[in-house]
Formats: structure tokens, sequence, C-alpha cells
């Protein structure tokens, strides 16, 4: 476990900045996996759910919207304030606690208990993965980085993000279509046991290997003010960007249903617009909760 003093990026070794660059990376791609986890595996989160006694064929659709839209309420009320939260915590406190958290309540989410209980979860994931993680990677990224290479790390943690999406992906694919022939609940099981093992996995490393950065907490310059969020609503760029989040939001519930949902009858045309809309929802919150904090 690293000392309680206070280190500069160039106290550490360029082996433990890359270590970190690449541990901030794919957590941010792994964390959020639990909660999205129905956008790829909908119908063996279904089936799960239905074994469970959580749905019904006949509202497992419903039920799987009421619960990615609890999480995206939740998101949604914890942008802006994540921004205030990573600015008077330390990165390494905000990113054990909130991997560790997130992997106790995927454990608890791979039990499968009462509706209620999983309705409860995907809130609490809301808390743990955007206001106490959320905030973090970029910071992260700064404080490891000297004058002039935070442009290059954000690009590299980019790369980073997007090659453990692709691995976590294809493994999840697998291991699903493996596990398929064992029983309706079999699959998601075991996967939701192997993501809560890995964000653990990464709680524990952020314990360790995370140091005390001098000047991340106690400084006034730089921190959130009333006055920024004046400036945000000021900026026509941010008011351009949020008009076309709403434009595409109405536009998807324009769109007409796929001519192969009606043959597939009617209740899979109305399990497709019934997840389009609750993913319309979740991405316009979550693209505006993103130009606030970005604003401010």
């Amino acid at each position: 476990m690293l000392g309680s003093a206070e280190r500069k990026a160039s106290d550490l070794s360029a082996g433990h900045r890359i270590f970190l660059l690449i541990l901030v990376s794919i957590g941010s791609s792994i964390i959020y996996t639990p909660a999205y986890l129905q956008y790829v595996f909908e119908e063996p989160l279904g089936k799960a759910l239905i074994a469970s006694g959580g749905a019904t064929p006949e509202n497992v659709a419903t039920t799987l919207g009421t619960l990615l839209s609890a999480y995206a309420m939740t998101a949604l009320v914890c942008y802006l304030p994540s921004g205030i939260v990573a600015d008077i915590v330390r990165v390494r406190t905000l990113s054990w606690v909130g991997f560790g958290l997130t992997a106790l309540l995927t454990f608890w989410y791979a039990m499968f208990p009462s509706l209620t209980t999983i309705r409860f979860l995907f809130v609490a994931m809301g808390v743990t993965t955007i206001l106490i993680w959320w905030g973090i990677r970029y910071k992260l990224v700064r404080l490891i980085s000297d004058e002039n290479g935070y442009s290059r790390n954000i690009g590299l943690s980019y790369a980073f993000y997007g090659l453990a999406g692709l691995i976590l992906g294809f493994f999840n694919s697998w291991l699903v279509a493996h596990l398929a022939s064992r029983g309706d609940i079999i699959p998601c099981v075991p996967l939701l046991f192997i993501l809560g093992g890995l964000i653990m996995v990464l709680a524990v490393l952020s314990f360790f290997f995370i140091p005390k950065f001098e000047g991340e907490i106690g400084s006034t310059e730089g921190g959130f003010s009333v006055k920024q969020i004046g400036q945000v609503l000021a900026n026509p760029v941010v008011w351009l960007a949020a008009a076309t989040l709403v434009l595409r939001l109405l536009l998807l519930h324009r769109r007409k249903p796929d001519h192969r949902l009606h043959e597939q009858g009617h209740d899979a045309c109305s399990r497709s617009g019934h997840h389009g809309r609750n993913r319309s929802y979740l991405r316009y919150f979550a693209g505006l909760g993103s130009l606030l904090r970005m604003g401010c």
C-alpha cells in the first residue's frame, strides 16, 4: 500500500502512471456494464427475471424498462453533483468506494432477489457509478499527466476504454451462449458474479495503487461555483448540443417500427418500442448531464 504522503505526477514512475491510466480507463468501461447489460442481453435477462419470479412473460419488457428508467433518473440527478464531489474528495477514496459498492450491488443483483429489491439496486448503482465514481476519470488522468501530456493521455484512455469494452463484450457473449441451454436463469447468474468480481478487483487495485495527490482537494481554484452555471447556460454551444439531443429523441419517437418486428407479433413490437423509448431517455439524460458537467 502507498504511503500517506501526497505526491505529484513527477513523483510517480512512468510504469505507475501508465498503470493508473489503464486502471481508470478500463474501469470506466466495466463499472457500467451491470446496469446496461440488458442493452445486449435483453432476452437472457428477461428469462432470468421470469424464472426468479420478478416478472411474467406479459410484463417482462415493462419490468426491464422500469429498471433502466430507475437507473437513468438517478443518473440524471447525480451527474452535476458528481463533479462537485470529485472536487472535494480524493480520487483514491472515490475510486475504491465506487468500485467496491458497485461490485457488492452486482453480487446482490446476481442472486435475483425480489423485483422491489432489484429496483433499489438499480437506483443504488446510479449513485455508486455516477455520484461517486463518474467524476474521477478525467481528474485522475489530469493528475497523472504533465503539462503537455494530458491530451495524449486522454486519447490513450479512450483507446483502453474501447479495448476493454470489446474484450468484455466478446467474453460476455461467449459465456451467455455457452450456458444458454442450461436453464433460463443460469446464463445471467455467473455473468453478473464475474462482472462483480472484476469490479471488486478494480476496487482493491484502486485502494492499493492510487496515491494521495498534492493539491487535488482544498484548492479554491477550479472548484465549483454558482457563477459557472450561468456561464454554461450563456454558451450557445451547450444549447445547440442540448437541442440536438432533444431533436434526436423526438426523431426516435417518430421512427416507424421495423417491418420484421410485425412478423414476430404484437409482443415483439411492444417490447421493441418500449425499450427504444427507455434507451432514448437514458441517452438524453446522460448526454444532458455530461454537458452540464463539462461546462461546470
